[in-house]
């Protein structure tokens, strides 16, 4: 894990130095320009936008601009990247986001009794939701949950086409989901899809919560705090409760990885999680973006943010070395 940050901080340096010239490839310029937003240089890596932007990957362009406001809290409400009409739902996604203050509670343990903070919110937004039922206690992760994400819905759909029941959907106002669906609604509550920005600092897709986090910004609530991210900088990844529920009923949000019963789970789950996705980055944008302050998060969330990435390199690697062990104490 070291050696390969070390080298990637090597050349992110190396790139943050080199000189661009109407001969440069495309793949170079783009790799400039991440290098230099990864690095805060704004003023350089808006040079070489505007100057070489022509020449970008259509798709890699709008990333870098969307990026850009994104860090630097510039407004999206009259930006093309706002898709109002998702699957023309009622009412849009939008509306229920824009200028509210919404906690956004991942899959992990918030560390502390923030229950009622959570609750406190104008829009509580869970990512993986399990359902009232499953919710941990109380004083920790709090009750409410107006919107719920999920990886898909097939799963979903299968099961309630057959007559079952799910408890996943009382009292939400939406769901949204990572991958693209053909419906409009499920049990009654609206249905739509987050887009997935690329990091720019990597070609890798963003990690569940990263991604969340990033299409909420873009819909410009007043305030947004964070509970239960620890950007696999935790030993332990879900609380008893949320594992117990994943081993039994996880495959029913999408989550193919719990369809085998396995007790190294958290373990496995994580090590998936670093090959599909660049965690450094994922790391880089989330710290970038709590400096520009776009956002609120939990104390032992924030001592992961305020690392420098090299910190967080060295910690994800203990991380995973103990998991690795089966050691399950917090660090």
């Amino acid at each position: 894990m070291n050696a390969a940050f070390i080298a990637r901080e090597q050349s992110a340096n190396l790139r943050r130095r080199e000189v661009i010239g109407t001969d440069s490839s495309r793949r170079t310029i783009e790799a400039v320009c991440a290098a230099l937003f990864e690095s805060l240089d704004f003023s350089k890596g808006k040079v070489i936008l505007n100057e070489f932007g022509q020449r970008f990957r259509p798709d890699k362009y709008s990333d870098f601009n969307t990026h850009l406001k994104l860090v630097t809290g510039k407004s999206f409400s009259n930006a093309f990247e706002i898709d109002e009409s998702i699957f023309d739902s009622e009412p849009s996604l939008r509306s229920l986001i824009y200028g509210k203050r919404v906690s956004l509670v991942g899959p992990g343990s918030p560390v502390g009794d923030f229950g009622q903070e959570i609750d406190q919110a104008d829009i509580v937004f869970r990512i993986k939701h399990p359902g009232k039922k499953f919710l941990s206690e109380n004083q920790y992760h709090g009750i409410r949950c107006d919107i719920a994400q999920y990886t898909n819905l097939a799963a979903m759909e299968l099961i309630l086409n057959d007559g079952l029941q799910l408890d996943y959907f009382d009292d939400l106002k939406a769901v949204v989901v990572l991958n693209d669906t053909d419906l409009k609604s499920i049990e009654g509550v609206p249905v739509y899809f987050f887009d997935n920005l690329n990091s720019v600092y990597r070609t890798g897709d963003l990690t569940t919560g990263t991604r969340c986090l990033v299409n909420l910004l873009k819909l410009e609530p007043a305030f947004i705090k964070l509970f239960g991210f620890d950007f696999y900088a935790g030993v332990n990844m879900y609380d008893v409760n949320r594992v117990s529920f994943n081993r039994e009923f996880g495959w029913t949000m999408g989550n193919t990885n719990w369809l085998f019963k396995d007790s190294s789970k958290s373990f496995s789950d994580r090590v998936r999680s670093f090959l599909l996705h660049d965690q450094i980055a994922n790391f880089s944008l989330a710290r970038n973006l709590y400096r520009a302050e776009r956002f609120e998060i939990e104390p032992f969330g924030r001592e992961i943010l305020r690392l420098t990435p090299g910190e967080y390199s060295d910690r994800i690697e203990c991380v995973l070395r103990q998991s690795l062990r089966g050691e399950s104490h917090q660090i």
